[in-house]
């Protein structure tokens, strides 16, 4: 399963985008910023939120649900 940085990574190949300008336009520093993508650091709500307004994504194109948990007996 994807995790999230991959999620954010891909839109930005597909945009074109680099990480450093990236970085630039949400005001996440760009070693931060690649921890976060390569999924070396989880990701804050607030984070999340100014890369989905910089990317004019929805909140849940990098969410996935997860599984539900198993019953134990």
């Amino acid at each position: 399963m994807e995790h999230i940085g991959e999620k954010i990574r891909k839109v930005l190949e597909e945009r074109g985008i680099s990480q450093k300008q990236f970085a630039i336009e949400t005001g996440i520093a760009a070693p931060k910023l690649n921890l976060i993508l390569t999924g070396k650091r989880r990701l804050k709500i607030e984070e999340l939120e100014i890369i989905c307004y910089v990317l004019n994504v929805d909140f849940n194109t990098f969410l996935t649900p997860r599984p539900p948990k198993k019953k134990s007996a």
